[in-house]
């Protein structure tokens, strides 16, 4: 180990004990808990503030600066200490195949493209395993863990040397076959998950959850629908799942409650249900998901919605809820715009701060991120204080991520799309003459001496920024320059909402009709912080 990694590790641990200590009393054990008193003290729990949520897939290894335990925690932890980041979900493996001790699962000792996994051998020294590890260095540093549960991973139907001895042992329990993976029509094609509808594999997965709340000291747990979203045989072959389907579904969360409900009153204290699932009530039936039936049971605590795609406003989510009593954190997935230029912009710092800004702004109790694994990204230090990102430059987009997913995974899921479809998934084309209108949020309450706002419009087929006209809520603006394959706009703060603004966009009469519409971001920008802000802002 380096003598700079010693040092800053051994900076860490001193920081530890401190923030332990003030952890251990918020999260102390209450031996007066029982089942009666139980319900209140989850909710008690899951009203703790989270500013940011961090998922972890468990891929720590990958990155270490050396194959020990210090390494590992280099890799995606150890510099999240004083971050924003309050709780870590920690995904051990996909279905079946963990890094953590399990006596009904499969040590996980490969991952996808032939790496070799070494995080499940931690344990070797007489040290915790990997979840353990993150479970000690979280409480160190007063972050919750959860252990997350793909509840159907399926790297594996793509890469059969991640497939379980057990799922090849047991073919009857997937939901589809190697062979007929060219026929189906929904569930992303992908025959390797397991179907809930069988009684081994409902069976398994409600035991691992009991078996992580007795051996570790998790906070929660997260039951993760949304990697991949694909349960039963009938949405695999393109159909919605059925009431029976739902139902087995619903006994799996039920099982789940009561398993971790046991544990927490042998430790006298709570372990919290997460789920992360689609931000449609509707969608999720058709998945086989009852969502709404779940909250409305009291069986979740938390829930984290968007991943793959967004189907609603953040709004709907969040009075979904508010309705049961329970938060609803925006799940921020990283982009997957195939345009270089175009998913940087949204992966960039600035845009991980309007999209932020944008569901703080509907209600979301925090933030979430998912595939975002840099531990020393500004992100995790910023994103999770509204007030403080409303003085931050920002970039509001029409979304981060395609809609189109919600069809892949669910035959004719877009018709449960109740959001404009977002740019540059579906380019608008600009015919001479005809206005394209675009929908874009702000959340800022702007002020006109403290604030600069441009429109940028990536168009292709034009030369000169004079072949158009834009307005904002009715207002036209003047003054727009090509930019790189851009045309910028300075926009007048006092033409704008806070909350959807309207941009049109026409292109001039007398113009071949090739131009099309990409892309249409508002840049929003602050003056400078002072020095001492900007230091209290980092740290």
């Amino acid at each position: 180990m380096c003598k700079a990694l010693k040092s800053y590790l051994v900076r860490e641990l001193l920081f530890g004990c401190v923030v332990a200590g003030m952890f251990a009393i918020a999260h102390a054990e209450s031996p007066q808990l029982t089942a009666e008193t139980l319900p209140a003290a989850r909710r008690e729990a899951a009203a703790r503030k989270r500013r940011v949520i961090m998922n972890n897939d468990g891929n720590d290894s990958r990155t270490a600066p050396s194959k020990d335990r210090a390494g590992f925690l280099q890799s995606r932890s150890v510099p999240l200490a004083g971050s924003q980041v309050d709780a870590i979900f920690y995904c051990t493996g996909i279905w079946g195949t963990f890094t953590h001790k399990s006596a009904t699962a499969e040590l996980r000792v490969g991952s996808d493209q032939g790496y070799q996994e070494w995080a499940a051998h931690l344990a070797d020294d007489g040290g915790p395993d990997a979840l353990g590890t993150i479970v000690d260095f979280g409480h160190r540093h007063g972050m919750e863990v959860f252990w997350s549960l793909r509840m159907n991973d399926t790297h594996d139907a793509g890469d059969p040397t991640m497939m379980s001895a057990w799922k090849k042992a047991n073919p009857e329990c997937l939901a589809g076959k190697w062979e007929d993976r060219g026929t189906y029509c929904g569930g992303g094609k992908r025959w390797s998950a397991v179907n809930y509808t069988h009684p081994l594999v409902r069976d398994r997965t409600v035991g691992w959850f009991g078996e992580v709340a007795e051996n570790y000291d998790v906070d929660g747990v997260e039951l993760d629908f949304f990697r991949h979203p694909v349960f039963f045989a009938s949405t695999l072959h393109g159909r919605d799942a059925t009431t029976e389907e739902c139902e087995a579904m619903s006994s799996v969360v039920r099982r789940i409650r009561a398993a971790i409900d046991a544990q927490a009153l042998r430790r006298g204290r709570p372990v919290l249900l997460a789920i992360r699932v689609p931000d449609s009530a509707g969608y999720c039936r058709a998945l086989g998901l009852d969502v709404e039936q779940w909250l409305k049971e009291g069986l979740v605590d938390l829930m984290t919605v968007s991943g793959y795609f967004r189907l609603n406003p953040w709004q709907v989510s969040v009075e979904l809820g508010r309705k049961y009593g329970v938060p609803v954190y925006a799940g921020l997935s990283e982009s997957r715009f195939r345009d270089n230029e175009i998913r940087a912009l949204r992966q960039s710092a600035a845009g991980y701060r309007g999209r932020a800004a944008e569901a703080w702004a509907a209600g979301a109790a925090g933030m979430y991120t998912f595939n975002l694994f840099n531990p020393k990204s500004p992100v995790f230090r910023e994103i999770g204080d509204p007030v403080a990102l409303a003085s931050m430059d920002k970039v509001m987009t029409t979304g981060a991520r395609s809609v189109s997913g919600a069809r892949s995974w669910m035959h004719d899921g877009l018709r449960f799309l109740n959001r404009p479809y977002p740019l540059p998934e579906r380019p608008r084309k600009l015919s001479p003459g005809r206005t394209e209108k675009v929908v874009l949020p702000v959340s800022d309450r702007l002020d006109a001496d403290k604030v600069t706002v441009t429109a940028a419009l990536r168009v292709t087929g034009i030369e000169d920024a004079a072949v158009l006209t834009v307005s904002v809520n009715g207002k036209t603006l003047e003054g727009g320059k090509m930019k790189d394959k851009w045309v910028e706009y300075p926009v007048a703060v006092g033409d704008l909402r806070q909350g959807d603004n309207r941009i049109a966009v026409v292109l001039d009469a007398g113009q071949k009709a090739n131009a099309e519409l990409l892309d249409l971001l508002l840049w929003i920008r602050y003056p400078p912080a002072p020095q001492s802000a900007k230091s209290k802002t980092q740290h």
